[in-house]
């Protein structure tokens, strides 16, 4: 009796690993299922899909000219979007309108429902409807966004897919934050994010209960990245004449300076009125009243096309610098130095102002 239990065990076990293998994404139905995704090989986050930046694939959808924002978690990436997108519409957004940063300014990374792949997320962006929005006629350049580092960085990791150097007709913009204020803009992020969007990616973000949560994930575990080798990769490639790197403090200090630089940088004329215009249009207090344009929708998902990945209106929020400083006790600031200290080179931390 003990041995035909065993092998009904034995059977249902193997018909799981089987179904298990076939399709991964069932794990991510089990509360936490992002975890046993992790397991299996797959890196978080679960709806990453580095597949659109390899450089065959680039050829079936990027072309001359395209500009991508690949800015550091946290530092600045819709707020740089936003500017881009006003420099090349000269702050006429009457006239092209800014609906949602997902159709304004696609995501080639993300995929918009477990098991989808890039080339189905790319047949949707091309689709007539969506890319009315981010591939209008008038515009002088596209606008995409990404979170990868150069192929040209010094360590083999994945992430480091941007072709630079290959493809010196494709403009990149980068930008990186003070590692404090950085971590302290993740900590209500992952909260934001809708909860049917966590529950469709096995509860991936986590929320944090704490801030030794967050920071263990930071100096132990796999979000180390953002505060090491994103920095690093693109202070690698700063002289790249292809690439705009910028510290998110530049940003702050000289908001208006910092718009002339990037216009001059993307080959876009702007007069002192239009200058004016897109400053006041991507100051934070203005932002803040169009935040539901940053809600980020799926237009891929085949369910619900309109769902979106965050709550609205509560991805853009002050913008502060330094925030770190007093959110972090000197205990906490006094690990991530020593974090920082071990993983940054001497000249990126005098850059970063460290």
């Amino acid at each position: 009796m003990l041995s035909k239990f065993v092998s009904v065990w034995v059977l249902a076990i193997a018909v799981i690993a089987i179904v298990v293998r076939m399709n991964p994404e069932i794990v991510l139905k089990l509360p936490n299922g992002f975890i046993f995704y992790a397991i299996m090989g797959h890196t978080p986050p679960p709806y990453f899909d580095m597949s659109a930046w390899q450089s065959d694939e680039m050829k079936t959808w990027i072309r001359s000219g395209d500009v991508v924002v690949s800015v550091n978690a946290k530092s600045g990436t819709n707020w740089l979007l936003y500017m881009t997108h006003l420099i090349r519409v000269k702050g006429e957004i009457e006239k092209y309108p800014f609906t949602d940063i997902m159709l304004n300014t696609p995501w080639p990374s993300i995929v918009h429902e477990p098991g989808q792949t890039w080339v189905e997320v790319k047949e949707a962006m091309f689709s007539n409807e969506i890319q009315q929005y981010w591939n209008h006629k008038d515009y002088p350049f596209r606008v995409f966004k990404a979170h990868e580092m150069p192929e040209t960085y010094s360590k083999d990791i994945p992430g480091a897919t941007l072709p630079i150097k290959s493809r010196r007709d494709l403009k990149f913009i980068a930008a990186t934050r003070n590692p404090l204020d950085q971590m302290r803009s993740f900590y209500p992020f992952f909260a934001s994010h809708k909860a049917e969007f966590r529950r469709l990616w096995g509860d991936f973000p986590p929320v944090y209960d704490n801030k030794d949560q967050m920071m263990s994930d930071f100096l132990e575990g796999p979000f180390g990245v953002f505060l090491t080798d994103y920095n690093v990769a693109w202070f690698e490639a700063r002289d790249e004449p292809n690439v705009h790197l910028v510290r998110f403090e530049e940003l702050k200090e000289d908001h208006r300076g910092s718009i002339v630089d990037l216009a001059k940088f993307l080959d876009v004329e702007l007069d002192d009125e239009q200058i004016d215009r897109i400053a006041f249009l991507s100051s934070f207090k203005e932002m803040k009243k169009v935040a539901h344009k940053f809600d980020y929708v799926l237009f891929a998902n085949k369910e619900n096309p309109k769902r979106t990945v965050m709550e609205s209106g509560k991805l853009i929020r002050s913008g502060k610098t330094g925030e770190g400083h007093s959110f972090f006790t000197e205990e906490e600031k006094t690990r991530v130095y020593k974090f920082l200290d071990a993983n940054l080179p001497k000249d990126v931390k005098k850059w970063m102002e460290l």
